[in-house]
């Protein structure tokens, strides 16, 4: 791993650990290399100051990563509180990130993406069988070394989390956010296999997923929008599809997908579990093939071409949640007759979903009405959930924001598509007026102006 001269205000020792160099630094904090008192190299990171909490939580929440089985893990070796800043200390890996990898080498393909497929799996199985959630998979905290992949920093997202007072971000790097991140909704371990799904897609094609020029456009498109999946093919990509369901609900456990890239046998103690989901999964679909019941996956430029890759990903999706149901060969009977009664409904799932998304449809959606989106603050570079309940003409509406949605107030129509925010109610949070924009068929994008200024201090897009 490439290391750098230590800068000015970087400490020369952290609680007995001789620091020598930086090896990186990222929103979560600095991370160096450092020497213990037995002589022994190793990676210490120190967090942000965020917290006000104790000692003793934080400290519950490390021994919780301690329990992690180390292999394909960064085992983690020590942990404590220094000037009232967290650090970690854990294995220094000599080896370099998989986003460094592919952004010098160029994309792995073949052998070289199924061993790192079910090398990082496997770390996910053995951290989340610790009760751990990474929430910040990602292809910077994957590591290769000449012993494979080793998956680094997980926990962390958490222990920052469990730390924080008031914050203004979902915790995580944006590409790689669950759906249910983006809404402020609790993380648990699906999260880890959505972000394992478009790590994935990247090793694969060395591009995100959910490429976009905005954190906003980036966060719509991962909760109304359909991946790039480019290249990838074969099992894997059905795989990868299914992680990347957005009901977390819909998607593979860590050992299930595990079991997947083995092709090992379905534990029998999750025969009959299975067996449920198998079966709500078929009701799921037969709800969405009913007419009327779709929407459009996306909107802006290439929606209609996205509605068209969503049924493909679709029939992909659900034929490998059949094989980690039933445990059949991908290639089996049963399997060919449920793909082909899956690919009737998403035809008439992609019809349906056609006529919402349709060009000739040119007038924008009602303003009244509930809608959720994104928003980025560009001064601070963070961005947070936002739901708006938007009145009829005589009514009144509600806007919730930030963290959590933490934020509140009521709106008020103004004219045709500006509302007065007031009554507003969070710390942190401050009234003005809200102004919308139609984009495309299916979407608005919004600015919010603060009462007593004229430039907008934050801005988005929602959808329905």
């Amino acid at each position: 791993m490439p290391s750098s001269p230590l800068q000015p205000g970087d400490p020369h020792a952290l609680q007995g650990y001789r620091i020598m160099a930086r090896l990186g630094e990222g929103g979560q904090g600095v991370v160096y290399e450092a020497v213990s008192s037995g002589g022994e190299r190793v990676a210490v990171k120190w967090l942000h100051a965020r917290s006000h909490s104790t000692e003793r939580r934080l400290l519950s929440e490390i021994e919780s990563i301690r329990r992690v089985a180390p292999f394909c893990t960064a085992r983690v070796l020590d942990a404590g509180v220094a000037d009232g800043r967290p650090y970690v200390v854990s294995e220094l890996v000599e080896g370099v990130s998989l986003h460094a990898l592919v952004m010098r080498e160029g994309p792995r393909s073949s052998g070289s993406l199924d061993r790192l497929a079910v090398g990082t799996m496997t770390a996910l199985a053995a951290i989340h069988r610790a009760g751990v959630v990474h929430r910040d998979f990602k292809p910077q905290n994957v590591l290769l070394d000449r012993e494979g992949p080793r998956v680094i920093d997980f926990g962390i997202a958490r222990l920052l989390d469990s730390t924080s007072t008031v914050g203004a971000r979902p915790v995580g790097t944006p590409a790689y956010l669950a759906p249910e991140q983006i809404g402020g909704e609790p993380a648990g371990t699906p999260v880890d296999l959505f972000a394992w799904g478009l790590t994935m897609s990247f090793a694969s094609s060395g591009r995100a997923a959910f490429a976009a020029d905005s954190y906003p456009a980036v966060l719509g498109r991962i909760l109304y929008g359909t991946p790039d999946l480019g290249e990838l093919s074969g099992p894997l990509r059905e795989l990868v599809v299914a992680c990347l369901a957005r009901s977390p609900e819909e998607r593979p456990t860590a050992e299930e997908a595990l079991a997947v890239l083995l092709e090992g046998p379905a534990r029998p103690e999750d025969g009959e579990r299975r067996q449920r989901a198998a079966v709500s999964g078929e009701d799921r679909t037969r709800e969405r093939a009913a007419p009327g019941r779709d929407r459009a996956p996306g909107s802006g430029p290439g929606a209609e071409t996205e509605v068209e890759a969503g049924a493909e990903a679709s029939v992909r999706g659900h034929g490998r949640a059949g094989t980690l149901v039933s445990g059949e060969h991908p290639a089996g009977p049963r399997r060919l007759s449920r793909l082909w009664w899956i690919a009737a409904a998403a035809a008439l799932s992609a019809a349906a979903a056609l006529v919402v998304a349709s060009p000739w449809r040119s007038e924008p959606p009602a303003l009244a009405g509930e809608w959720s989106g994104a928003a980025h603050h560009p001064s601070s570079k963070v961005t947070f959930p936002i739901r708006l309940s938007l009145p009829d003409d005589a009514g009144k509406g509600t806007m919730r924001w930030g963290e959590g949605l933490h934020c509140q107030g009521v709106l008020t129509r103004i004219d045709t598509a500006t509302y007065d925010l007031s009554q507003v109610r969070g710390e942190g949070c401050h009234p003005g007026r809200v102004v919308l924009a139609a984009e495309g068929a299916s979407g608005y994008t919004f600015q919010v102006i603060r009462a007593g200024e004229d430039t907008p201090r934050y801005s988005g897009s929602i959808q329905k």
